[in-house]
């Protein structure tokens, strides 16, 4: 009998990053004016208030793009940017597929640049970039600090360590100001349930 190959998963479509940014900007405007017009406290509900949002924002970016005479984006590339937008939102941004990942058990990143990831086989590789500059990574800590741990829980040259447990249950540990460039560490758990 013939042996078959494994089947491959398609290659996810890559992003322009500063097209994640501009849109999350614009997304967190809106999203901002909604909720401070009528406030809504239940997250899942804000969650798919920026989803609508957001696919608004995008049906009218393809509506732009075909006037100005450029390709529309492919399915994919749509898809690859939404979740790139709600991962800046309320994710880990760039971090995000790392931590999706069920094969990865830690991420180790120094600087925005130097990233290596921890498989549960026992491989250690180097992994993609997690923002463009350190500033930028540092600005999203400082998002994620705010949004999972509200005003008690901060991320600055007063407070230049950070330790958040994420939904999934990992465990993020992250310095800046007091090391040349910031670093973040994010455990994994990948068996929950014993």
């Amino acid at each position: 009998t013939p042996e078959w190959p494994e089947p491959q998963a398609p290659e996810p479509a890559s992003v322009d990053h500063a097209v994640v940014r501009d849109t999350r900007r614009q997304i967190a405007e809106q999203l901002a004016a909604r909720l401070q017009a009528e406030p809504i406290s239940d997250a899942s509900v804000r969650r798919e208030l920026c989803r609508s949002l957001l696919a608004e924002l995008l049906t009218t970016q393809a509506r732009e793009r075909v006037r100005a005479g450029l390709d529309a984006r492919t399915v994919e590339e749509e898809y690859a940017l939404a979740d790139a937008v709600m991962a800046a939102l309320f994710g880990l941004g760039r971090l995000q597929p790392l931590v999706d990942d069920p094969d990865v058990e830690n991420i180790e990143v120094n600087g925005h640049d130097q990233v290596w990831v921890s498989y549960a086989d026992g491989r250690e590789e180097p992994g993609p970039p997690v923002a463009d500059s350190d500033e930028e990574l540092i600005e999203q800590l400082q998002l994620l600090a705010a949004r999972v741990g509200g005003s008690e829980r901060t991320f600055s040259t007063a407070n230049p360590r950070l330790h958040i447990r994420l939904e999934d249950g990992s465990r993020l540990a992250a310095m800046a100001w007091t090391t040349p460039r910031p670093q973040v560490v994010v455990r994994r758990h990948r068996v929950r349930d014993v």
